[in-house]
């Protein structure tokens, strides 16, 4: 006798709906779209019986956009890949969102804004583990300079985030235009936000275990280089992804060494992305010290610009994990391998992919 759909595994399930919905392509359709294929299947699901519901709200409802907005002040909620011809779920999708989106400027932290918005709200996200954190390019006004320390205004903001979603473990930031980060309240605010608010909480809420780590940065290398390189410093340990624009290579030897010449390493990142906003020529390329291996877990390196180093910094010590490789072949580069041997036929044995 067959199985009725409703009797079938989870995971069955859930297999034929991501053959029915070929991906979230929903998302991108119109309102004059409401004719097409996925939207009416995704539609009759909705409405054929609390299994398929749920099983589709769950496949929709994994990622949550937060938009922190302070003129007017207002709190936005929205599911990323939620179709936008479709009313969003009412509270069904609370329970089911992993991962949550933030988009703010960082000086909403400091002007208290962005913690007096999370505070009244009265949502929480239980199952969140993931928090992606975009910070917006904004002028600086004159109210912004609050007489409060910005440390603590940094510490309220993310014990607000922890009372939101109480399971946080993974937090990533993108912050591309940051020529803030030359004022001395910006920068002292970001260092707390990456040396001490991931882990801190409050009395009414649950300590964690383990507190929430930043494992992916997406930041700029501006004249303000210094400041950049001491807040990848600190992050070093925990980071998995770098993703790294340049327009300013003075000194970019800073990324693997401190100031006083101390090797830095990253011992956990995988990933890393190096790129410039134009052309530049690194002119005298900088050498670091042979004996370090600044990136020894690296599998993949994306290099979308010319090799800033005169010896082979980026491979050191990643020879037996790294397996992409895509990056611009110049003389110089070609001069380097040759003399570090750098892709010898005993080196980087699990190299699927050079571009």
């Amino acid at each position: 006798m067959p199985a009725r759909l409703q009797q079938l595994p989870w995971n069955v399930m859930a297999l034929v709906l991501s053959h029915l919905m070929a991906g979230n392509q929903l998302r991108y359709h119109r309102t004059d779209s409401l004719d097409c294929e996925q939207f009416r299947r995704f539609t009759a699901l909705l409405h054929t019986c609390r299994t398929w519901r749920h099983l589709a709200i769950r496949r929709f409802a994994r990622t949550l956009k937060l938009s922190v907005d302070c003129a007017p002040p207002a709190l936005t909620t929205t599911l990323a890949y939620w179709p936008t011809t479709l009313a969003h779920p009412q509270n069904e999708h609370r329970e089911l969102v992993q991962t949550v989106t933030m988009e703010l400027d960082f000086w909403s932290i400091l002007n208290g804004r962005a913690s007096a918005l999370l505070a009244a709200s009265p949502h929480t996200y239980t199952c969140a583990r993931r928090l992606n954190i975009r910070f917006g390019q904004c002028e600086v006004e004159h109210e912004d300079h609050a007489s409060e320390d910005p440390v603590i205004r940094v510490e309220r903001f993310m014990c607000d985030v922890r009372r939101i979603m109480p399971r946080l473990r993974t937090v990533c930031i993108d912050h591309t235009v940051n020529y803030d980060i030359g004022n001395q309240d910006f920068y002292l605010a970001y260092t707390t936000l990456i040396t001490r608010a991931f882990n801190i909480h409050e009395p009414a809420i649950r300590p964690l275990p383990v507190g929430p780590q930043l494992t992916s940065l997406t930041f700029a290398w501006n004249i303000y280089y210094l400041n950049t390189a001491r807040l990848l410093h600190l992050c070093a340990p925990t980071l998995q992804t770098l993703y790294l624009t340049f327009n300013h290579l003075d000194n970019v030897c800073l990324l693997v060494a401190t100031e006083t010449g101390k090797p830095v390493a990253y011992p956990k990142l995988e990933k890393l992305s190096l790129s410039c906003w134009y052309y530049l020529d690194p002119g005298s390329r900088p050498t670091t010290n042979p004996k370090s291996m600044p990136f020894p877990a690296l599998r993949s390196i994306y290099m979308y610009m010319d090799y800033p180093f005169a010896d082979d910094t980026l491979f050191r010590g990643n020879h037996c994990t790294l397996e992409y490789l895509s990056m611009n072949i110049t003389s110089s580069l070609i001069k380097i391998s040759q003399a570090h041997k750098l892709f010898s036929s005993t080196r980087f044995a699990k190299l699927k992919a050079v571009r």
